[in-house]
């Protein structure tokens, strides 16, 4: 987020991997989930291609900027799958390996087509320091079974409604029926409808389709407010962690849900469509978030900054109508 000092694509320096991390440098509760394994879908049918994600030690795992994350994704017969993940100074000890370059937003394999069936899973999470040994701070490897179903689970769509304050030319987005009727209704003063809208899936109903995204409202210049909206868990922590003096507050963590699309070329996939971000670039910092190419165009015209990922700016994909 240009206005604020965010960048896309972040990296993250939380302490060092060399001498080795230990489980006593966990902090109460930082080992909860350690090793568990998250499905996108969350319910797969036998035709699907699985997305896997693992939870490391801390969230986001303690990299140092000398490391490599790498994964590798392997089934055994009988149907077993082993998850293995590495944090390495050393990568060109792992041939095979798949770098993560985000290992907060990125897939760390795909799995499937998966015949119907439940599969055990053994996970593992391993940080290797620059002497080349070896330490996993809160043990394991972590068993789990991943069901494959019959049916798909259904999800849930629901309208994302535009609104803009002419006094402030701020623009304003929500999914949220209660903010929807006070801003109709004029609890708060000044804000209209554009006729813009967008399709995505509320909190929880997207089956691990989409992303959480997060809303922040911060009042970069006092007086004037202003709400910010992200997939990315890079975003997200990374407003998550400026100092109080920085006016941001998490509202929520879940406020929709929505896709990210290709980091470099920008490009949703099939049945999704682009939501382009943009940043007014001044004192009193907003964005606007359109699926209107023509609208992204006038924007840019007028002097707004196209921000997110690839040469049009695409923050996010949502489902197409």
């Amino acid at each position: 987020m240009k206005g604020s000092g965010l960048a896309v694509s972040l990296t993250f320096a939380i302490g060092a991997v060399a001498g080795g991390i230990s489980s006593t440098a966990a902090a109460d509760g930082a080992c909860d989930g350690f090793g568990a394994i998250t499905y996108a879908p969350a319910h797969p049918i036998p035709t699907d291609l699985i997305g896997v994600q693992v939870k490391s030690w801390m969230d986001p795992p303690p990299i140092a900027p000398a490391t490599t994350t790498l994964s590798q994704i392997s089934v055994a017969p009988g149907n077993s799958i082993f998850v293995d993940v590495i944090v390495t100074p050393h990568p060109e000890k792992y041939p095979g390996y798949r770098t993560i370059a985000a290992p907060y937003d990125d897939d760390y394999g795909v799995l499937g087509p998966l015949p119907v069936g439940d599969h055990p899973i053994r996970s593992s999470i391993v940080y290797e320091d620059a002497q080349g040994g070896v330490t996993q701070p809160c043990g394991g490897p972590f068993l789990s079974i991943l069901t494959i179903g019959t049916q798909r689970v259904l999800t849930v769509r629901a309208p994302v409604i535009e609104f803009h304050n002419a006094a402030l030319d701020h623009y304003f987005i929500t999914q949220d029926t209660g903010e929807i009727a006070a801003l109709d209704n004029g609890v708060h003063a000044g804000w209209t409808r554009t006729g813009e809208s967008f399709l995505a899936f509320p909190p929880g109903k997207s089956d691990n389709l989409a992303r959480p995204v997060c809303r922040f409202y911060g009042v970069p210049v006092p007086g004037v407010s202003t709400h910010f909206y992200s997939a990315t868990r890079a975003e997200c922590l990374e407003l998550a962690q400026r100092p109080a003096a920085d006016h941001w507050t998490l509202e929520s963590s879940d406020v929709f849900e929505a896709a990210l699309p290709n980091r470099d070329s920008g490009v949703c996939t099939i049945g999704e469509a682009p939501l382009y971000r943009l940043w007014n670039g001044r004192a009193d910092s907003n964005h606007r978030y359109t699926t209107s190419e023509s609208t992204r165009e006038q924007m840019v015209a007028a002097g707004w900054i196209s921000e997110g990922f690839g040469p049009l700016g695409v923050a996010m994909c949502v489902p197409v109508r």
